[in-house]
């Protein structure tokens, strides 16, 4: 009779990232409840007042924020786009779009994982931590941009 030793390395070994694995590191990681999306591969909850996405693309996995500027499209106000891109160009790890196809400006940020190769569950944890926190910090960092650009226009800075 042989028997196996179980390899310590098995749990260190990468494998699919999956939507369902997503909603349990979410779970078992920091106490947050996905709620599984229309797709398949996506899940929602409100994170700090955003209504985060999370879903798996492919090769890619992304964590979303979205909200409402408050600011009406046809305002003709390029605050939020400026805000935005000032945002993006240094790097704070999650992307920023301004989305102009409902009433209001939406501020909408991204921030993408590989997972071709899979991840181990220590790599998905530090990967899902870093894309929350990036999503969040990031919607943060846009809103005091235009909050002061908006000031510096109107003399309140």
């Amino acid at each position: 009779m042989t028997t196996t030793t179980p390899n310590p390395l098995d749990d260190a070994r990468p494998t699919a990232v999956t939507m369902d694995r997503i909603i349990d590191a979410m779970k078992s990681e920091f106490d947050i409840t996905l709620i599984p999306g229309e797709h398949p591969e996506s899940a929602t909850a409100n994170l700090n007042g955003l209504a985060c996405t999370f879903a798996v693309l492919g090769s890619m996995a992304i964590v979303r924020a979205e909200a409402d500027s408050g600011v009406a499209v046809d305002a003709a106000d390029a605050t939020w786009y400026l805000a935005a891109n000032d945002i993006n160009s240094t790097g704070v790890g999650a992307a920023a779009i301004i989305v102009d196809r409902g009433p209001s400006l939406l501020l909408r940020t991204e921030a993408e994982m590989s997972v071709a190769a899979g991840l181990t569950d220590a790599q998905l944890t530090e990967n899902l931590r870093f894309g929350v926190d990036a999503v969040i910090t990031t919607h943060d960092a846009v809103r005091a941009t235009a909050e002061h650009i908006t000031a510096r226009r109107t003399g309140q800075a």
